[in-house]
Parts: C-alpha cells; sequence; structure tokens
C-alpha cells in the first residue's frame, strides 16, 4: 500500500501544476479579453463623444450648412460628408473638427462644393462685393481695421473673416444685398477689439 501510496503522491506532484498551469492561462487569456473588450467600449465611447462634440461646434457656426453635413468617428478618425456651399465652409468644417480633443485625423473625402450653375456670374458678383467693401472703407463708412474674405455660389454671398465693428457687419449686409445679382448674404465675421 506505501507503493501505491507513493505512485498516487507522484501523480499529484505532476498534475497539479499543469493543472494551475492551465488555470493561470485561463485566467491570463480571460483578463486579456476582459482588458481588450474595455479598450474597445471606451474607445466607442470616446468615438461617440468626439461625433457629439463635432456636430456641436458645426452647429454652432453661423455660415456652416452643419445640417446638411454628415459626421462619424471611428478608432479617433472623424468622417465629414454631405455638401457644403462654399470651399471656405468646407475648410472651416475640417479645421473644426480637427480641433476637437482626441481627433486623430479628418477625411473629408465625402465633403462636397456645391457647383455653381453660373461661375462666371458668381465670379462677378464677389468681385463686385469686394469692390463694395473697399468703397466702403475709403469712404468711411466702416472701420479700416478689416479681413474679409468673399465667396459665391449660385448669387448667395458669403462673407467670413473679421471686421473692425459690430455696426460694419450690419452695413457690410445692407451694401452687399443691394448689388445686382444678389440673392442673399451670409455673414461669419469677428469683430475686432
Amino acid at each position: 500500500m506505501h507503493k501505491h501510496v507513493s505512485h498516487l503522491t507522484k501523480i499529484l506532484l505532476l498534475t497539479v501544476p499543469l493543472i494551475a498551469y492551465a488555470d493561470s492561462n485561463a485566467v491570463t487569456n480571460a483578463t486579456t479579453t476582459v482588458e481588450n473588450t474595455a479598450k474597445t467600449s471606451s474607445r466607442y465611447a470616446t468615438d461617440t463623444v468626439i461625433t457629439a462634440q463635432v456636430k456641436a461646434k458645426l452647429l454652432a457656426e453661423d455660415d456652416m450648412p452643419s445640417t446638411k453635413i454628415s459626421v462619424s468617428t471611428k478608432d479617433g478618425i472623424v468622417s465629414l460628408s454631405g455638401k457644403v456651399d462654399t470651399q471656405l465652409q468646407a475648410s472651416k468644417a475640417v479645421s473644426i473638427a480637427q480641433s476637437v480633443h482626441g481627433v486623430n485625423n479628418v477625411n473629408a473625402d465625402q465633403l462636397n462644393i456645391t457647383d455653381s450653375t453660373s461661375f462666371l456670374q458668381d465670379a462677378f458678383i464677389t468681385a463686385k462685393v469686394e469692390g463694395k467693401i473697399a468703397q466702403l472703407s475709403v469712404d468711411r463708412k466702416i472701420n479700416s481695421k478689416h479681413d474679409l474674405h468673399v465667396e459665391t455660389t449660385n448669387g448667395v454671398v458669403h462673407i467670413n473673416g473679421i471686421i473692425g465693428k459690430f455696426d460694419d457687419a450690419r452695413v457690410v449686409s445692407d451694401a452687399v444685398k443691394n448689388l445686382d445679382g444678389v440673392q442673399d448674404v451670409k455673414l461669419d465675421v469677428q469683430v475686432t477689439k
């Protein structure tokens, strides 16, 4: 019987470490799975927050057709799609998206700019608007401290940039609305101090 117990002891001594090793591998694998799931869930939550923040920032912009822009985020990469009226709006949308904390990159391959049905007429309107702004400055109807960018698409004039006084924005808008061919004026200006 002593020999039988000794043989059983040997078997147990050899088997217990194997069982412990197998259990430790199972624990390690389970821990790794839980950690990966947590990372994936965390990344998904972060992506959701990034998407919400980009959408909120786009909505806050005055001259941004944010309802025409779709935003999605995967692994910190924001994708913008839809249609904007001007190249300036497209650039601004990308800039806004990239400015959000946690964004690694912005893909705007699917963000399109509305085609002008009358490119030459829009170019003339833009030239007239730029001339009118210069005239208002020379005639001292607006502060000379301004840096405005003008784009026109299908008769809709988009004026973006910096202007000297708050009242100057109204003066510019009223003057531009009276120019031939202008359908509407969209202002997105900041006042310098």
